[in-house]
């Protein structure tokens, strides 16, 4: 798990890092972190949020960017659920808020990543899934990018869960945190 929560870790640093590069003249430092965020992608399918560079942002984009880029926030952890299935080896559900927090205060959850690594091999990204936003009538996990094949249903249930920081804006995350998922 500590091999896992240290990737984890480096790609929410990552994520943060490309934040402040928004707004820079040059694409170079911007385009060689997000090759570094792009290095725990483990599946031709994962689409990453974020897009190359040729030039300068537009000057309305510089100018949204420019407060997030003085005072970045990364990504939290809220979640980690290990399992071990037959055909992907040990998986890790890892619970995270959005990279563009509200405050400091509020915790969303944004984003359920599939990692793998922590049977021996490199840690990466296998799945994506992301929690509805608003007023939505049902509340569930639904895929984004990646592996479609590692659903909840089919990795079963959880060898070990640490739960690091409950979500505080949504009562079905909250519900959604606490199952033993």
């Amino acid at each position: 798990m500590d091999k896992i929560r240290q990737a984890v870790a480096h790609f929410f640093d990552l994520e943060s890092q490309l934040k402040v590069t928004y707004t820079a003249p040059s694409p170079e430092a911007y385009n060689a972190t997000l090759q570094s965020l792009k290095s725990y992608h483990r599946h031709p399918g994962l689409r990453a949020v974020y897009a190359s560079r040729t030039g300068p942002w537009p000057a309305e984009q510089a100018a949204r960017y420019a407060a997030l880029a003085t005072a970045p926030m990364r990504r939290r952890c809220c979640k980690i659920s290990r399992y071990r299935t037959a055909d992907f080896g040990e998986l890790y559900a890892v619970y995270a808020s959005s990279p563009w927090l509200e405050s400091s205060e509020r915790v969303d959850y944004q984003k359920c990543f599939w990692w793998t690594g922590g049977d021996g091999s490199e840690p990466g990204i296998l799945a994506d899934y992301t929690w509805p936003w608003g007023e939505e009538p049902v509340k569930e996990w639904f895929f984004h990018s990646g592996d479609a094949r590692i659903t909840f249903a089919a990795v079963g249930s959880p060898e070990e869960i640490v739960r690091l920081l409950p979500p505080t804006s949504d009562p079905a995350a909250v519900r959604d945190y606490l199952a033993d998922k």
